[in-house]
């Protein structure tokens, strides 16, 4: 944005008389991501990006996910504003799809719900978490590191759905498996925590679950490390309401993978 002089760009289409009708602001948008996806990289940049690329093992194929520095802000989520990109072989310099991620900044519900929110559009960036791309993956799903319904016992609130299927933002009518995994208290019991399924998926048979036991077992080990991790990071080793929002996968091989892991803000 600073080195093509995008900025000014910006500034001036903000300003424009045009861009006051709702009208207007579709085409003019349009032409600004436009703008953005053919301006060229700054050569160090485009070094570098090229290096980090070519560090993936052969034939990996990289998923570039945005993550925009207006998202989990309190009192504005920002989830679903934004689009990541999958890089294929065929496009060429991975920065062809880091420039559609930052591009996507601009989109129109997603200037609007800022103008909404009274959020500084000047002051919006994006950045963007590139990571190995999962297809053919059998469940993807998203867990938050506190018990929602009961807070005075250690749980996990876990939504999942199988396939590539949306969990935050379904494409049709589909409904995400919600489970909570809570610390028991019956003292006879074996296993240290139960299980309540909150909503049961509607892509699964009557009965059926998207994560296994197992993956629900593992999945749980792994939110514990990641919330003690946080809690240290951030000096809330104290904090009852410290809580880590997690994405996750189960792959194609039931290799369950963390995705990314965020503070939670109410």
């Amino acid at each position: 944005m600073a080195a093509n002089g995008l900025y000014d760009t910006l500034q001036s289409m903000l300003e424009a008389p045009a861009f006051q009708y709702d009208a207007k602001r579709p085409d003019l948008l349009k032409a600004f991501r436009r703008t953005i996806k053919d301006a060229p990289l700054p050569a160090p940049l485009s070094a570098k990006l090229d290096a980090m690329h070519q560090s993936f093992p052969s034939g990996t194929t990289p998923r570039c996910r945005s993550s925009a520095n207006n998202e989990d802000l309190v009192g504005f989520t920002g989830a679903g504003l934004y689009d990541s990109y999958t890089h294929r072989a065929d496009e060429g310099h991975i920065g062809t799809s880091i420039k559609q991620v930052w591009a996507s900044l601009w989109n129109l519900r997603a200037l609007n719900e800022r103008d909404f929110y009274r959020i500084d559009h000047m002051t919006a960036a994006m950045g963007v978490l590139v990571h190995p791309n999962f297809d053919d993956e059998l469940v993807n799903g998203v867990a938050l590191t506190r018990n929602i319904y009961y807070p005075d016992f250690e749980g996990y609130f876990i939504n999942a759905q199988i396939g590539e299927n949306l969990v935050t933002n379904p494409d049709g009518a589909e409904i995400a498996e919600e489970v909570l995994v809570l610390q028991t208290i019956n003292e006879n019991s074996p296993y240290p925590y139960e299980t309540i399924y909150v909503r049961r998926s509607s892509l699964v048979p009557d009965g059926g679950t998207v994560l296994s036991h197992i993956d629900l077992m593992t999945l749980v080990s792994l939110l514990q490390r990641i919330q003690g991790h946080f809690q240290q990071r951030y000096d809330r080793a104290d904090d009852p309401s410290f809580a880590m929002d997690v994405e996750f996968k189960v792959d194609s091989n039931r290799q369950l993978t963390i995705k990314q892991a965020r503070p939670w803000l109410r």
